[in-house]
């Protein structure tokens, strides 16, 4: 026993010395990977978002219900505040592609009924298969009005006045978010919005100066192509200046997510409008 622990206790330096290497092997391949990997000058991108209907009494009620209806896993009242005219929109994962109503595919058979259509549209793109019960129909719809609850925020869709969205989606300018794009050589599913301050740093490491102090609704250009040359938790991105800056922090958020859309109605009703879906 006492050569055991004796041996335990020659290995503690070891680890911390093999934990040292391997921070230090992140640190080098990052460096490389990063000297090999241009980015340059962009125009910073801030997004906006329209929240002026978020507090309206009428429509935290709905959002209540339906939060309780997927508690309680009842879709009849969520069935019962579906508009008639409701159309299930399918958009890519692309920021920059048009996105509402007119503009995007729209999926499921019109002559179906609305809440059989948001049925439909959320289990099986609109095409039910045989084997597809009724409940399990019901279980894709919970989970997806379950994910659209998650972020908890509320705005107008960018291109209808008036309208709320859950969860609230970016307003930006996309020529100059395209010019980002290029600049920074990503794929334009990659760009980001943040969600929080963040803190970009010269290096993926706690201590590396901040190479940026990053604001609540700055696009971020993500570059993937080094996520296995950092360590793990870090996410590297494009700065505006050229170059990279990497992150560790949490609040880096899609600026594509599904969505349920509602619209008012005169006598003050809000009624579910549209629903997008991503892919």
């Amino acid at each position: 026993m006492a050569r055991l622990l004796s041996a335990v206790r020659d290995m503690r330096p070891l680890s911390a010395l093999l934990g040292a290497c391997a921070c230090a092997l992140a640190l080098t391949n990052a460096a490389h990977a990063q000297a090999q990997l241009k980015t340059k000058p962009f125009d910073a991108v801030q997004a906006t978002y329209d929240r002026s209907v978020e507090n309206d009494p009428a429509l935290k009620a709905r959002i209540e219900t339906i939060r309780q209806a997927v508690t309680a896993h009842t879709l009849a009242a969520i069935e019962a505040m579906i508009a008639g005219g409701y159309v299930a929109l399918s958009c890519t994962n692309d920021p920059l592609a048009p996105c509402g109503p007119g503009l995007s595919k729209t999926i499921g058979k019109p002559q179906m009924k609305p809440a059989d259509r948001l049925r439909a549209a959320l289990c099986c793109e609109g095409e039910v298969p045989a084997d597809v019960s009724r409940q399990d129909q019901e279980e894709a719809v919970f989970g997806f009005f379950a994910t659209v609850l998650e972020e908890n925020s509320v705005s107008s869709h960018p291109d209808i006045p008036g309208s709320a969205c859950l969860p609230a989606l970016a307003k930006f300018d996309h020529a100059k978010a395209a010019k980002a794009v290029k600049a920074a050589g990503i794929d334009p599913e990659n760009l980001r919005v943040a969600g929080a301050d963040i803190a970009l740093r010269e290096k993926p490491a706690e201590d590396a100066p901040v190479a940026l102090a990053i604001k609540p609704g700055d696009l971020l250009p993500l570059v993937v192509e080094l996520t296995m040359s950092i360590p793990a938790g870090w996410n590297s991105i494009a700065l505006p200046k050229g170059g990279l800056g990497f992150t560790d922090q949490v609040g880096i958020n899609e600026l594509t997510p599904p969505a349920v859309c509602f619209l008012k109605l005169p006598n003050g009703e809000w009624q579910i409008a549209f629903t997008i879906q991503r892919g």
